[in-house]
């Protein structure tokens, strides 16, 4: 049985939208700020190719890699959610599921005296956690189960 036409439009323009409305508020993060700075400036700093200008030192190195930053985490936030819930088959799955979360904030709080490096200490402490609870599902044979998967994390995340 075939699914309507009109409910595979309505998909398709939903995703335009929020396409566009993402596009959108790229954009004005690059215009709006502490010194809002107009489009005309941007590309007349552009044309003009005068790199040292104040317009264009705010765009390039501040707030172009700081929308760019984060575009990609929303985005990597996004794909990593989706392989969870995929994994799982549960629109509800999350890394504190498998204790991840849990490894993070133990990472960060045991890097905590060192406050530059709190966010690898969090990286390094899902990682171990995330490794740790495959391994106690028994991740040494061909493929390891997700039921066990996540009773591991479970556990994990309780201690």
């Amino acid at each position: 049985m075939k699914k309507p036409q009109r409910a595979n439009f309505s998909f398709y323009l939903a995703i335009l939208t929020l396409s566009l409305i993402v596009l959108l508020l790229f954009f004005l993060s690059l215009i709006l700020g502490s010194e809002p700075i107009s489009l005309g400036k941007i590309a007349t700093a552009f044309k003009e190719k005068d790199y040292s200008s104040f317009v264009l030192t705010i765009i390039l190195k501040i707030r172009l890699p700081r929308s760019i930053l984060a575009l990609l985490s929303g985005a990597l936030l996004a794909a990593s959610g989706t392989v969870f819930q995929g994994y799982f088959r549960n629109p509800l799955a999350d890394p504190g599921l498998i204790g991840v979360s849990a490894g993070a904030t133990l990472g960060a709080v045991i890097f905590s005296s060192l406050s530059l490096f709190i966010p690898i200490g969090a990286f390094f402490g899902g990682l171990m956690a995330a490794s740790f609870v495959y391994l106690i599902a028994g991740g040494s044979k061909t493929s390891t189960d997700s039921s066990r998967l996540l009773l591991s994390g479970t556990a994990l995340g309780v201690l």
